[in-house]
């Protein structure tokens, strides 16, 4: 069967929780930040515990896991300066040296934490980053380019409309 050829038309319909969505904008986040350079965002990860310790060293007291994060930051700082950057410097996302899927990412991430916020407080009395979304476009992608998304309040509006897309694929058990 021969592959179908990309008209530029094609949009990706996904659902999803909120959960779910507030899970895909920290990695998309993260995917971006390592993008541009910014490996900080590794050390940042360890001590939010979001890349854990191995269980094989998970009785180390909270010194020595401060002295191997010390050491894993030097790491990331030689990283860096192997790559040519100052220990605080990183590329913009519209570099062009930034590599396309990265600046396809940050869009994406932009406009779910858009949504999520507006979601989670509709008039709040600051309106932090998260509700910028697209507005300042740091993607350079054109306007009609830029993901769209809405965040549906009942289950059967949703099933609408992904019923009149396709059907579900048939649901297979985890090898």
């Amino acid at each position: 069967m021969d592959k179908k050829q990309e008209t530029g038309d094609e949009r990706v319909i996904l659902e999803m929780t909120l959960a779910q969505a507030q899970a895909i904008t920290q990695a998309l986040d993260t995917y971006s930040r390592l993008g541009i350079g910014q490996l900080q965002i590794i050390e940042e990860l360890i001590m939010e515990n979001r890349i854990p310790f191995s269980s094989d060293i998970d009785g180390l007291d909270f010194d020595e896991k401060l002295a191997r994060r010390d050491t894993i930051r030097r790491m990331l700082g030689d990283i860096k300066q192997l790559l040519g950057f100052s220990s605080g410097a990183s590329l913009s996302i519209l570099n062009p040296q930034v590599e396309k899927s990265v600046k396809l990412s940050w869009p994406v991430k932009k406009e779910i934490d858009q949504k999520l916020a507006f979601h989670h407080d509709p008039n709040p009395q600051f309106k932090g980053v998260n509700y910028d979304g697209n507005n300042l476009n740091m993607s350079g992608l054109p306007d009609e380019e830029l993901p769209r998304s809405v965040i549906v309040e009942k289950r059967d509006a949703m099933d609408e409309i992904l019923k009149s897309v396709e059907p579900r694929t048939e649901k297979r058990s985890p090898r």
